[in-house]
């Protein structure tokens, strides 16, 4: 569900990279987690087990792929990925505290990234 984003980090200017990865992401997120709250309320347990397996098969998917990366704007964006996963976990596990104080840190964390992930491509211009 999230192959876009390692290409559009990749393309996009470092400040970019930074606003989709600590502010694009957790709205995202925050509106499946408002979608989960609605579904919760028609059929129990439902979207927790949906939850559970979109993150399981997004960690697999995203852990892997960053394995084989070489660019590290792509590498960045695909750990992106893999944290919101890991946030998804926590919200299906029903551990919201645990998962929006990731997602607090995944964002000032990534932002800093991405924008040294700037300089350096700055500096050394590849």
């Amino acid at each position: 569900m999230n192959t876009w984003l390692p290409d559009a980090h990749g393309k996009a200017p470092s400040p970019i990279s930074a606003f989709m990865s600590s502010i694009l992401l957790p709205l995202a997120l925050y509106v499946i987690i408002r979608a989960k709250e609605i579904v919760d309320i028609v059929v129990p347990g439902f979207a927790n087990n949906v939850l559970l397996i979109v993150g399981l098969v997004t960690l697999v998917y995203t852990g892997f792929t960053l394995l084989q990366q070489k660019h590290f704007k792509r590498a960045l964006a695909y750990s992106s990925s893999e944290h919101i996963a890991i946030i998804t976990l926590a919200f299906a596990l029903n551990a919201p505290l645990l998962a929006f104080a990731h997602l607090i840190f995944h964002s000032f964390v990534k932002a800093a990234s991405f924008m040294s992930a700037g300089n350096i491509l700055l500096e050394l211009g590849s």
